[in-house]
């Protein structure tokens, strides 16, 4: 947990963000065509690398403004598209119910 003066939380964010964009990287070299992974191992992959990164201090990242909290909601979005082989283009709930993940916990109110 990275604290700012302020406690907005946005500067922890922005390192959360950061260290799951290398995980997603990751998840980009091996879901690739060529390597064969399949779905199942992608999205092991994705709850050990990205989703564990992201539930932890979920509570406190609630405390953040909706600003900030939505690039940890592109963050999930991305990875589970990697992972299902979905377009760009694809709902982000429907990830979530494709890949029976539950969307992340401090925005469920803005999801329904």
């Amino acid at each position: 947990m990275h604290f700012d003066q302020k406690l907005t939380w946005a500067y922890h964010i922005e390192i959360l963000k950061t260290k799951c964009m290398r995980s997603i990287n990751i998840l980009k070299i091996i879901s690739h065509s060529s390597k064969g992974c399949n779905k199942k191992l992608l999205l092991q992959l994705d709850r050990s690398l990205i989703r564990s990164r992201l539930d932890y201090g979920a509570p406190i990242n609630n405390l953040a403004s909706k600003s900030v909290l939505s690039l940890l909601d592109t963050i999930q979005a991305s990875s589970l598209r990697l992972a299902l082989g979905a377009y760009r283009t694809s709902p982000r709930l429907s990830l979530c119910a494709e890949a029976a993940e539950p969307p992340l916990p401090f925005s469920t109110a803005d999801w329904f």
